[in-house]
């Protein structure tokens, strides 16, 4: 199993499987959950290629859904939220 970066993300290899287990559910529990009313599954499908142009554009819906994005992509406790309301993970 890959480790984490000396920055606490993700490597390339733990962002690829992480983009690859959303189903895309049509009810979107995740934005249901989101405080922010954040559509984490259009987020992953734009990045999910892992282009630069896709990171960007996933970047720019979530910043249009919620200007502190990266913020509370920070500090958004998404176990208990997004993942926890994730239909495959429930």
């Amino acid at each position: 199993m890959a480790m984490k970066n000396n920055d606490g993300s993700l490597t390339a290899a733990q962002l690829q499987a992480e983009l690859n287990r959303c189903e895309y559910c049509e009810e979107k529990p995740c934005q249901v959950a989101c405080p922010a009313d954040c559509s984490l599954a259009d987020f992953i499908i734009a990045a999910r290629m892992g282009a630069p142009s896709d990171y960007r554009r996933a970047g720019a819906l979530i910043m249009g859904a919620n200007p502190l994005g990266w913020v509370c992509g920070v500090v958004c406790p998404g176990l208990l939220l997004h993942e926890g309301m994730c239909a495959p993970h429930v």
